[in-house]
């Protein structure tokens, strides 16, 4: 087992910098919006918003609450609350279940 800070044979450093490599073939939507998350935990919230944003006309993902969530989030780290309310409400109309309608809601109201 490696320690913290330990590099691989690539000189990666943990789940890092495997999260911010990109390039396989075997790439999803999701996994790609996954990739910027980790990305906007290491790069900060604008870095991953690029990501997600670049996102946006995959079918797929619009149907994704989750999706649309990671995005508000992001949007509110960068304090540009009027979008990310808009982000969460997107999340909302596509009627994900009740506990995570109530965390979007409670997010909603915070802003």
């Amino acid at each position: 087992m490696r320690g913290h800070g330990a590099h691989d044979e690539k000189g990666s450093a943990g789940w890092e910098g495997r999260a911010v490599d990109s390039g396989d073939a075997r790439s999803t939507p999701v996994v790609e919006a996954n990739r910027a998350v980790a990305v906007a935990m290491v790069e900060g919230p604008a870095a991953g918003l690029a990501m997600l944003d670049g996102l946006m006309a995959d079918a797929r993902l619009a149907r994704w609450p989750p999706f649309h969530v990671a995005r508000a989030d992001l949007l509110r780290r960068l304090d540009r609350r009027a979008e990310a309310a808009d982000a969460y409400r997107a999340a909302l109309a596509l009627g994900p279940p009740a506990p995570e309608q109530s965390f979007i809601r409670s997010r909603l109201e915070s802003l």
